[in-house]
């Protein structure tokens, strides 16, 4: 299907038995994947490619072909692991990746869950320096905002851009929901008014002219994912998985604040 596929990774190393950890090898596997059958871009250049009419008037770009998939890389949380095991493979492959940052970890160093040691301000500055990597919001507490109102989405969301746009010095343009669950519409008014793109999961293609940029569809990359697996998640697979995902976490995470 032609449009952006938005893949979302969490945790690298493979320490854990969590399901989203995935071992260094696998990962720059997958990194390779992505050179050799996709079009890896920016969060920024795939919301402007996501507006209507954005390809009008664009020269046609002669190198690609029309099959090939373009692909957002993304990570939630805010693991030192992105500095020291993800960011050299990135670096090696000049590919570019969003990373939606819970500041609240960063500024308090606090664990996150299963031993996730939290990033350092010091080593996203770094990480942004080289031109690859966007800082994003992944709110202050990592507050899920199905239940939240407008005062206290506000409070979390202008928290987090204050501390990226501080501690980085470039704007705070996007945003990812905490367990990929969409908010009360107080908290996503609070959300649209906020950033330029926000995103869910729902394993869905964001299809140009087609999809609201504050309700951007991302596809969860699993460390059981086999080589054919994660293809087929490139190129738009795993629909049925991204359904259950959601209904399942919806229930899950029903009566959960963070």
């Amino acid at each position: 299907m032609s449009g952006t596929t938005m893949l979302a990774y969490h945790r690298f190393g493979g320490s854990t038995t969590v399901s989203v950890d995935l071992p260094v090898r696998q990962i720059a596997e997958q990194l390779d994947t992505l050179g050799e059958i996709a079009r890896v871009v920016s969060i920024d250049v795939a919301v402007e490619e996501l507006l209507p009419g954005a390809g009008s008037g664009r020269k046609p770009d002669r190198h690609r072909r029309p099959e090939t998939p373009t692909v957002v890389l993304t990570a939630d949380d805010g693991t030192s692991d992105w500095v020291e095991l993800l960011l050299p493979l990135l670096v090696a492959r000049n590919l570019p990746m969003t990373w939606y940052v819970a500041t609240a970890f960063v500024d308090e160093q606090r664990d996150f869950p299963h031993g996730g040691r939290p990033i350092t301000w010091s080593a996203l500055r770094d990480a942004a320096s080289t031109g690859l990597i966007t800082v994003a919001s992944h709110t202050h507490s990592h507050a899920v905002m199905s239940k939240l109102d407008a005062r206290t989405a506000a409070t979390e969301l202008d928290r987090s851009i204050d501390r990226i746009e501080t501690e980085i010095g470039q704007p705070c343009r996007h945003f990812a929901y905490p367990k990929a669950l969409s908010a009360s519409i107080e908290a996503e008014r609070e959300v649209r008014r906020r950033f330029r793109s926000a995103a869910l999961a729902g394993n869905r293609v964001n299809i140009p002219g087609r999809t609201d940029p504050a309700r951007l569809g991302r596809t969860p990359i699993k460390r059981s994912d086999s080589a054919h697996r994660f293809a087929s998640k490139v190129r738009g697979g795993g629909r049925a998985e991204g359904w259950l995902r959601e209904h399942y976490d919806r229930f899950r995470y029903h009566d959960d604040g963070t």
